[in-house]
């Protein structure tokens, strides 16, 4: 391949909400690299619409099915009220998260003082601290929401918006300990565990709480992609090279597959488990149907090229390997 060279995976991936970090292990997928924030769809009514013309669901309760993992990976259900919660989820989900991006410290209003903070009520610690994460001032936002917490500690919101800012501020393994906080609050809530996932793919170190939440969140609901994918990627994570544990990733990731076949990221990672398990065609086939259902993921033309390279298919890894390379330029804009 005349002077080209492979990369590490963790030179492929765009930072952004944990999901998008690097990640260390050779068989851990990439989460998806763009996310777009969560839109309503099969529960939308128009009776309750706010007037700024969102239309988002507050309830806690499971929705089974209720979000396409092709259309919305790691989002939420869509119903009827706005609120902070709602629009803090919607920046979780979205590229605009990374990590010490926009100005972490500049607040969009003036720091409350101790007095008005022992007056607040949830909600308005909720809406203060989301205001703030929503304006990319990360730092202020993580001391509001640590602020709530400590006086509202069964609080499952002001948790979820924690480690959502504590993510956002790259400090992992403080977010997940929010989360699962979170997670225990209300056990039958799917948004806190997607949120949880996500954190988890940015931290050093597996974690054996993580992933009992996550084999939970599977148990709630069997049938969701989500779950069983973000399952396979927690089961995976410091267990990659063992033999076991790669079938039972891959038995998840097969049934995420199943249930939403428009699944890109789905499909990338079960490549990359069946690469790790010298299934070289069935690799292949995984990566092409990633490719093609979502072209902008740079980590499935990577793969792909590896998977052509190592059967000798030269021509057709460097087309995949060009085209990742472009896919990672900066753009002109």
């Amino acid at each position: 391949m005349r002077g080209k060279r492979w990369l590490p995976l963790s030179l492929l991936l765009v930072a952004g909400l944990s999901c998008h970090r690097a990640r260390k292990q050779l068989t851990a997928a990439p989460t998806p690299p763009q996310q777009a924030p969560a839109t309503p769809s099969a529960e939308k009514t128009s009776s309750s619409k706010a007037a700024d013309g969102f239309d988002y669901y507050d309830k806690s309760e499971f929705k089974s099915g209720g979000v396409s993992a092709s259309v919305d990976p790691g989002g939420y259900s869509a119903a009827k009220e706005v609120d902070s919660y709602s629009l803090m989820l919607d920046y979780a989900g979205a590229e605009g998260a990374a990590p010490g991006r926009g100005p972490a410290n500049a607040a969009s209003t003036p720091p409350p003082s101790t007095s008005e903070l022992s007056r607040w009520t949830e909600s308005q610690f909720l809406a203060q601290g989301s205001d703030r994460l929503l304006n990319h001032a990360i730092a202020a936002s993580v001391q509001i929401f640590q602020a709530g917490v400590a006086r509202f500690p069964d609080s499952v919101k002001l948790h979820t918006g924690l480690g959502i800012a504590l993510t956002a501020r790259g400090d992992y393994e403080s977010a997940i300990a929010s989360l699962l906080r979170a997670t225990d609050l209300a056990p039958s809530d799917p948004r806190p565990y997607f949120v949880l996932a996500k954190a988890y793919a940015g931290a050093s170190h597996p974690n054996d709480e993580v992933a009992k939440r996550l084999d939970r969140l599977v148990s709630l609901d069997p049938r969701n992609p989500q779950a069983l994918y973000y399952d396979a990627l927690a089961l995976e994570k410091g267990n990659g090279a063992n033999q076991p544990v790669l079938a039972q990733a891959r038995s998840l990731l097969e049934r995420s597959v199943a249930f939403d076949p428009n699944f890109a990221e789905a499909h990338l990672q079960l490549g990359i488990v069946y690469a790790a398990q010298s299934r070289d065609a069935d690799a292949i086939r995984e990566y092409q149907a990633a490719v093609k259902l979502k072209p902008s993921l740079p980590a499935a033309h990577y793969r792909l090229a590896q998977a052509y390279a190592h059967v000798g298919q030269k021509e057709a890894a460097q087309r995949e390997l060009d085209l990742y390379e472009r896919l990672r330029k900066p753009s002109s804009q």
